[in-house]
């Protein structure tokens, strides 16, 4: 049985994926809050290794793409002047973004 990481109630097996295209891990989800974690991540030294994946062309573009449409999102519905955290933000690319559209960005990736 695996318990859950927020409320340590039991969680039940979900879904199985596979992580870095070589490692099959299962996914379990609480039964009392719903939180959803993996198993025991083994492999993130190494998916940690290096920050870009060789795989991710896309990158740049999805970026952009999500900046256009965080700003949209963030006009219409929030404070433009209020401040916002990217939090796992990678390298900052979204958060260089959206300072450059005038919005009070900060990021914490550790």
């Amino acid at each position: 049985m695996t318990k859950c990481k927020v409320c340590n109630s039991e969680s039940k097996k979900v879904h199985s994926g596979k992580v870095l295209n070589k490692y099959n891990i299962n996914y379990y989800q609480c039964t009392n809050c719903g939180f959803v974690q993996s198993e025991n991540p083994y492999w993130l030294e190494e998916a940690y290794s290096s920050a870009i994946s060789l795989s991710d062309t896309g990158i740049m573009s999805r970026n952009i793409m999500f900046s256009k449409l965080t700003t949209v999102i963030f006009s219409i519905l929030l404070n433009r002047n209020a401040s916002f955290l990217d939090f796992g933000g990678g390298y900052g690319i979204l958060t260089r973004l959206m300072r450059d559209k005038g919005f009070n960005f900060y990021w914490y990736d550790q």
